[in-house]
């Protein structure tokens, strides 16, 4: 946001606004009730950013080593199914031959 103000600095300035903040992390919000704000302990708003990518790493850590195994289980069952379907013909096969024999297969 820019100040909309008459001060000659016209630098892009990037923050929270407090009031949000305020409703999930009320403990590093100060509120100057003199000049009437609120204002950010953006220190404290670092470290807590951190601790919650760490959080997010953990937890995208876990889903890979989940997928990896989903995957695994899955070539598994690919390589079932590709045997069933072998074994099914080879069995469509026999059939055949029993029934060109003359034979009704119970």
């Amino acid at each position: 946001y820019r100040f909309i103000s008459g001060a000659k600095n016209t630098d892009r300035l990037y923050g929270f606004i407090a009031q949000q903040v305020q409703e999930v992390f009320p403990e590093i919000v100060n509120d100057d009730e003199e000049l009437e704000f609120l204002s950010l302990s953006y220190e404290t708003f670092s470290v807590l950013a951190i601790q919650a990518i760490r959080e997010q790493q953990a937890i995208i850590d876990d889903q890979a080593a989940e997928i990896a195994e989903l995957r695994a289980e899955l070539a598994g069952l690919a390589a079932v199914a590709a045997q069933n379907e072998d074994l099914a013909r080879r069995m469509t096969r026999i059939e055949g031959w029993v029934a060109s024999l003359g034979e009704e297969i119970p």
